[in-house]
């Protein structure tokens, strides 16, 4: 018996190693990253928009990064922005767990954005021959662009982290996105208040990015305080149900759209005046690895999806 659990004891402690690094394996690391940084490369993956790439240097793994707004303020259409560029255009194995969306849904919005035929349209099938053939070819590539949905209403920490494990092992993938972050509950246990439980989910998703070695991004609800102020951009403060988010997160990305409340006056960012009409401002509010600051992105209401805002 003795021996038997010193064989199984020894067999955990080579288990741990393999998470071991030595000083030379990071020191090799951060010059490899620094080699690509110098070339002009990004250190993690293509988010979509060039300069928020600029700004957090893509999404990079291990980084928890968050995208906080409003409802219906764009956070589901910014995460298929960023997935179409990813998944479709340069074929990186894409995980979505989606708790308030179904699968149909998701991909339905992806072939409008792919197709750039209005997602209205698509749904009520009203689509001329042209375009008909244009959808054709669009699920062509979606078909075979690696992109692994996990639909499930209400999914916990333990179950993410189960699945999300398979599909490393089994597909690979490189990142992991989830929408949204308040839909799925933690350890169950009844003598924990929703602030508590949040800040384990939280904890968890930094832990998992570790763990797997891939960057997640997280969709994040705010508290209806940005609606009872004059200016309705987003702060750290409005994260809804915990602070804890802005401690585990390594990037929050805050999304405002100034039409969404009748705004109308012009609005300035980086000494450029854009028209409030089609503005998505993002708002970097916490970046570990750089500088903080505001992003113009234009929304294209017809297929809801963000672009770079060209002048």
């Amino acid at each position: 018996l003795l021996s038997d659990l010193n064989s199984q004891l020894l067999s955990i402690q080579e288990y741990g190693n393999i998470y071991e690094k030595s000083i030379t394996d990071v020191v090799m690391a951060i010059n490899f990253a620094r080699d690509l940084a110098s070339n002009g490369e990004l250190l993690g993956f293509n988010t979509g928009f060039q300069e928020l790439n600029q700004t957090i240097a893509g999404w990079c793994k291990p980084d928890l990064c968050i995208i906080a707004a409003r409802p219906g303020a764009g956070k589901t259409a910014m995460m298929l922005s960023s997935v179409y560029h990813l998944a479709i255009l340069n074929n990186v194995p894409t995980a979505i767990f989606s708790l308030e969306m179904s699968s149909e849904q998701l991909v339905e919005r992806l072939e409008s954005i792919s197709s750039e035929i209005g997602l209205k349209r698509l749904r009520m099938n009203i689509i001329n021959d042209e375009e008909r053939k244009i959808l054709l070819k669009t699920d062509d590539i979606l078909l075979s662009s690696p992109i692994y949905i996990e639909d499930k209403g209400g999914i916990s920490v333990t179950q993410l982290r189960a699945k999300a494990t398979i599909l490393k092992q089994k597909y690979g993938i490189k990142i992991i996105f989830i929408d949204y972050l308040q839909l799925m509950s933690g350890t169950g246990k009844s003598n924990q208040n929703r602030e508590q439980e949040v800040s384990y989910i939280s904890r968890s998703l930094k832990s998992l990015a570790k763990e797997l070695e891939v960057p997640i991004i997280a969709l994040s609800q705010l508290s209806r305080r940005v609606e009872e102020r004059a200016d309705k951009m987003p702060q750290l403060s409005d994260l809804r149900e915990s602070g804890s988010i802005e401690q585990d997160a390594d990037a929050v990305i805050m999304l405002m759209r100034p039409a969404y409340y009748e705004q109308t006056e012009v609005v300035e960012i980086g000494g450029k005046e854009y028209s409030p009409n089609d503005l998505v401002i993002c708002k970097v509010e916490k970046n570990r690895h750089g500088s903080t600051k505001n992003i113009a992105l234009r929304f294209l209401p017809e297929t809801m999806k963000f672009i770079d805002y060209e002048i």
